[in-house]
């Protein structure tokens, strides 16, 4: 929510529509919200230019301009990971999420800003991107690989 306005607008709208058409139960076999929201971000990740960046490639290091971020994790990039326990059988897996020094979210609130596309356009896309575009029996997606 910190990178772009967008996302929020978006995420909210996209809530709303799912749940006043009772498409938002993964139990009905339908996506739940949070699986609305991933397919959100994926899609905002994979625009061109993208509107959101993949914090799970950024380096600590990075220097906050969009042509630098880069969309997937590199192989061979040190980056720094940290254990988690997984929810379901309590592994511990690495994980890593880029952290902006001092706190100072400004280069990522203004990472979208090279991709003018409005709120309503990307909505528009989106829904496109759902019916056309994404081949749900034969595609995944992912935040971590935008390119799945």
């Amino acid at each position: 929510a910190k990178c772009d306005k967008r996302l929020v607008s978006l995420a909210y709208i996209l809530k709303h529509w799912a749940k006043r058409r009772h498409v938002n139960n993964a139990s009905e076999g339908t996506l739940s919200s949070y699986g609305y929201i991933l397919t959100l971000i994926h899609f905002l990740q994979t625009r061109s230019p993208p509107i959101l960046p993949n914090l799970q490639a950024l380096h600590p290091n990075w220097d906050g301009s969009p042509r630098s971020a880069p969309r997937e994790v590199q192989p061979g990039t040190n980056l720094p990971s940290f254990p988690v326990a997984h929810p379901v059988d309590g592994k511990l897996v690495e994980t890593y999420f880029y952290t902006p020094p001092n706190g100072d979210y400004t280069a990522l609130s203004t990472f979208g800003q090279s991709n003018p596309t409005s709120t309503g356009a990307l909505l528009v896309d989106f829904f496109h991107y759902m019916a056309l575009q994404l081949e749900c029996a034969d595609d995944a997606i992912s935040v971590r690989v935008p390119s799945l």
